[in-house]
């Protein structure tokens, strides 16, 4: 039997296949049941979106996750939407899923697509109680109608065969014509129309999504940032959310700590501290606020003058065998003792430089103009005082006992800007007595007794500095 189109058929016969599907005396009506299974897909989705509106009000979600979230997105929207068509369709459709048999033919409905065939063409159809299903044969076709109309099924196996042996030729007698014949491709190009809709449906929904969790760690960010007030703070802001709500406010916040800035330190400097320094860094931080990169450059050298021949008196002296210089102040060590000068000016600082508002960073060659901390360090042997250290190492057994020279330690710090800024100062260390109980001979890369030593040295530089400063009393 051809398979004819509904949308093709004259609009008398569309009207009574219509009236047809209405169950009558005359003719028995059996609608496909639409599984309560196609609910879940719905519900499914439902529940996504809830879901998915309760994650966006989270941590800031990864690229892997968006896409991660967005795949789940576009599936269950498809086979939502592929239940819900079927839904509508079972509740609201004028040409309804199923079979219909009348005294002339039984009439197969799925979609716009209509199979009939005249009683007279099935050779013999049966109701299988058992299994809730009306069999039907025509020649090698055999049709399966899955029914829970018992009463209705019943009939129609009692009346079939008197309606077969009456059957005149039915609506659709003279409807196998080209002309009505149907496809399938307009109904496929409609579920590529609506899946191509899930999709952007889907899609839609997720980058909104995306677009309400940005907001939401937008908002949670700056609530956290502008409670720490900070210039560092707000600038992890704009990183983070470089067009974000607040990116402007942002930008505002950090102009008025840069403006503030010198008269806050100014202001909280020690009564104690030298008015020349005091001087100096308030220029130098005005400066430095104003350049681009709100940057005071950092540079160091270094100079060994460290005698063999001291340690040779100090054995002499003693009565026991020292280190040589090179395990207490060692001569590859200059780059640590750099780093470390470095790291302890940018801590000493950091209360006047508004935790980041003002950067501190190392350079060899600093920038022409450019607000600059020099610091030349001089190691050399001291042979009036020959200072020294003992160390007692204790292995399990024994005691080890260990004799290290120590030097003089000169530093002399300059604080320049590009205008009149200008100031020097210099400290001495001569430390003759050290804590070597922190030196851990399970950790010798970060507690040899050398870096120990320095970091002594470096200690009482500091504060010294926040001193003469009025960082601190």
């Amino acid at each position: 039997m051809r398979k004819i189109s509904f949308k093709k058929l004259p609009r008398d016969v569309q009207s009574t296949i219509i009236r047809l599907q209405r169950p009558d005396t005359d003719r028995y009506v059996f609608f496909n049941r639409l599984s309560y299974l196609h609910w879940i897909p719905v519900a499914g989705f439902a529940f996504w979106l809830f879901y998915l509106l309760f994650a966006t009000q989270y941590h800031l979600w990864e690229d892997w996750m968006f896409w991660i979230l967005a795949g789940v997105t576009v599936v269950l929207a498809l086979a939502a939407g592929y239940s819900l068509e079927k839904i509508i369709a079972s509740k609201f459709a004028k040409l309804k899923n199923g079979h219909v048999f009348t005294p002339d033919e039984c009439l197969k409905i799925s979609g716009g697509c209509i199979q009939s065939w005249n009683l007279k063409e099935i050779d013999a159809l049966r109701y299988h109680e058992d299994l809730g299903e009306i069999e039907v044969w025509s020649g090698e076709h055999e049709e399966r109608i899955k029914t829970g109309q018992k009463l209705d099924a019943i009939r129609l196996h009692g009346a079939f065969d008197e309606w077969k042996a009456r059957a005149g030729d039915g609506v659709l007698a003279g409807c196998e014509k080209p002309e009505y014949s149907y496809s399938a491709a307009p109904k496929f190009m409609v579920k590529v129309v609506g899946a191509v809709a899930c999709v952007l449906l889907a899609g839609a929904i997720s980058f909104g999504a995306k677009r309400m969790n940005i907001d939401f760690d937008d908002r949670q960010t700056w609530n956290r940032v502008d409670s720490v007030g900070t210039v560092e703070e707000y600038e992890s802001y704009k990183v983070k959310h470089p067009n974000g709500l607040y990116a402007g406010e942002a930008d505002r916040k950090i102009g008025d700590i840069l403006v503030k800035l010198k008269d806050v330190y100014k202001n909280r400097a020690k009564k104690s501290a030298d008015p020349n320094a005091v001087a100096a860094l308030s220029s130098v931080l005005e400066e430095a606020a104003r350049r681009p990169d709100r940057t005071i450059f950092v540079k160091t050298s270094e100079t060994l003058a460290l005698d063999p021949a001291i340690v040779k008196q100090m054995e002499t002296k003693m009565g026991v065998t020292f280190d040589p210089y090179d395990y207490s102040i060692p001569r590859n060590g200059t780059e640590h003792r750099r780093n470390k000068m470095v790291n302890d000016i940018k801590h000493t600082f950091t209360s006047v430089s508004g935790n980041g508002a003002i950067k501190f960073e190392f350079a060899d060659n600093p920038p022409a103009g450019a607000p600059v901390i020099e610091v030349n360090l001089s190691i050399k042997s001291d042979e009036k005082s020959m200072p020294y250290f003992r160390y007692v190492n204790y292995d399990g057994s024994r005691s080890n006992v260990t004799y290290y020279a120590g030097a003089k330690f000169d530093f002399d710090f300059v604080m320049k800007g590009s205008g009149p800024a200008f100031y020097q100062t210099g400290y001495t260390a001569i430390p003759k007595d050290l804590n070597t109980g922190l030196v851990d001979r399970r950790d010798m890369a970060n507690y040899s007794f050398d870096k120990v030593y320095f970091g002594s040295v470096s200690e009482g530089f500091g504060k010294f500095i926040e001193q003469v400063y009025g960082i601190s009393e």
